[in-house]
């Protein structure tokens, strides 16, 4: 079929009509790309306000060991100083008076060296990096405006994080503001694993 000059023009002009009409919303939609933070195809709500501790990266642990600032008693030590502590990653001789001297190791550097999480610093009353479980390691691992959290056990405050874990639609607090009354200064907010989601806890362990 022979087109004259007017009816190519037509043409064009139809065609480019067609293009300024078109939302470019939509075409992120239609790959999946994420707009104004959110992945287009999932038809995802804007987030609800973010809690006070949560991961959006995972950075690598510090690899550099602690300066030695004690003086252990030999007869309640299994160590005296960092140098004594040969069968692991970064010796530490840590300790006090009531528990005595003994070696901690690093045992992860980073998430890839866990199955879950590489808490840095995270040990029981030292500074050495251990792998900790959960169910995500980054915010993203809780879906497109989702939340992942460090939360306490069961030991509170007496312990560092246990974990980490979405935050859920369920929940029934967000920071440990929202747990901490009157009766309960310390109440604090926590993944609850009996129920599935976030909640106010007040469990402790002796010694807090």
């Amino acid at each position: 079929m022979h087109l004259t000059t007017p009816s190519i023009f037509l043409l064009v002009f139809a065609l480019a009509g067609c293009e300024a009409d078109a939302d470019p919303q939509d075409a992120g939609a239609a790959d999946g790309r994420v707009t104004d933070g959110r992945v287009a195809d999932q038809g995802v709500d804007d987030a609800g306000p973010a809690p006070a501790l949560h991961r959006a990266t995972a950075e690598p642990c510090d690899r550099v060991r602690s300066e030695q600032s004690y003086d252990p008693n030999p007869e309640n030590a299994e160590c005296q100083v960092h140098a004594d502590c040969t069968e692991g990653e970064n010796g530490r001789c840590v300790g006090n008076g009531h528990d005595g001297w003994y070696c901690t190791y690093d045992l992860c550097f980073a998430d890839s060296d866990c199955e879950n999480v590489c808490a840095c610093e995270g040990g029981f009353r030292s500074d050495h990096n251990i792998c900790i479980p959960g169910n995500c390691r980054v915010d993203a691992d809780c879906g497109a405006g989702g939340f992942c959290s460090p939360s306490l056990g069961s030991c509170g405050h007496y312990d560092k994080f246990a974990g980490y874990w979405c935050r859920t639609a369920q929940d029934t607090c967000l920071d440990d503001a929202d747990c901490e009354t009157a009766e309960a200064p310390q109440g604090y907010c926590a993944w609850l694993p009996e129920a599935g989601h976030w909640g106010c806890s007040t469990s402790e362990c002796v010694g807090k």
